[in-house]
């Protein structure tokens, strides 16, 4: 009888300690099937109504290993900055200003998804303004637009909404929110990055992500 118990318990364990190495060579799997499903949309090129009739070609299962991929992906920040040597003038008052000025400088501040299954961007979303500094204060702050980068088909930039103001504790700041989404025969996997630059009277910038 206790040989017996002893069996069964080894057994568990066995079943137990080998449930992990599945759910991983599980993953791996969907990963190649994700990778297969996203080149095979790319053969399809960037017309709409081939998107969307390779789209509704897919299995219901592959259609919905895309759309987890798109929503489980992780999402990375960066900001650059450059130092421009004579600021950028459009009138007098500009230009008066400028005279007083240490430095004038441009940064663009950019937010990426990645995809689980490829750890490279489905997307990456810019967005850039242009202030000048003097050491304790922050002005001629100017947007220089926003732009974007898609990866993967079906992928589309819909919209963006951008805030900006001067603070009276020595920065700029641009707050820009953008809308992204998968549009095939339809759209689904929304997301709403939402990226905050911030320029310092001393001439270096930061950034802050959010979706």
């Amino acid at each position: 009888m206790f040989s017996r118990r002893i069996s069964i318990v080894f057994a568990l364990l066995l079943i137990f300690t080998s449930l992990p190495f599945s759910r991983a060579g599980m993953a791996q799997d969907n990963s190649t099937e994700v990778v297969r499903i996203y080149d095979y949309l790319k053969s399809c090129g960037n017309g709409k109504a081939a998107l969307a009739a390779c789209w509704e070609s897919l299995s219901t299962r592959e259609q919905e290993l895309v759309e987890a991929d798109g929503r489980n992906g992780p999402t990375f920040s960066g900001v650059t900055v450059t130092k421009i040597a004579s600021p950028m003038t459009t009138n007098d008052q500009d230009v008066v200003q400028a005279a007083a000025a240490t430095g004038c400088a441009r940064t663009t501040g950019w937010h990426t998804k990645n995809s689980p299954s490829t750890n490279t961007p489905l997307y990456k979303f810019f967005t850039s303004m242009y202030w000048c500094y003097d050491g304790y204060r922050v002005y001629d702050i100017r947007s220089l637009g926003s732009w974007v980068e898609v990866y993967i088909p079906g992928w589309e930039y819909k919209a963006a909404d951008t805030w900006m103001r001067l603070s009276n504790f020595g920065y700029a700041y641009k707050d820009t929110h953008a809308h992204f989404a998968v549009c095939f025969a339809y759209c689904f996997n929304h997301r709403y990055p939402w990226v905050e630059l911030f320029g310092y009277a001393n001439g270096t910038a930061t950034v802050n992500r959010h979706e």
